[in-house]
């Protein structure tokens, strides 16, 4: 049996999304979710259809109870995955 092809690495990120997606990740990391969440949202502005900024959003809202804006970032991030359960390490490493 073939592999199924890959999707197409998204391109590097923005310098002003990099930073917005680490600030995001210090934020998390110091449980302060509403600007945690600030910062996702502005890195997705950034780099919009790239993964990791989403599953940004995704973590966050996980952490503030919010169900169904965590759904929503699932969905998307699926979209652009194909589903993939390898999505997240490959989106980490490539963020």
């Amino acid at each position: 049996g073939q592999l199924p092809p890959s999707a197409p690495s998204p391109p590097p990120l923005h310098p002003r999304a990099r930073a917005a997606l680490d600030s995001g990740n210090a934020q998390l990391r110091a449980k302060r979710y509403d600007a945690a969440l600030a910062s996702y949202r502005l890195a997705v502005t950034e780099a919009p259809g790239h993964v990791a900024p989403e599953f940004g959003v995704y973590m966050a809202a996980k952490r503030m109870g919010n169900t169904a804006l965590a759904d929503s970032a699932l969905r998307i991030i699926n979209a652009h995955t194909g589903g993939s359960p390898a999505w997240t390490d490959s989106a980490m490493r490539r963020a």
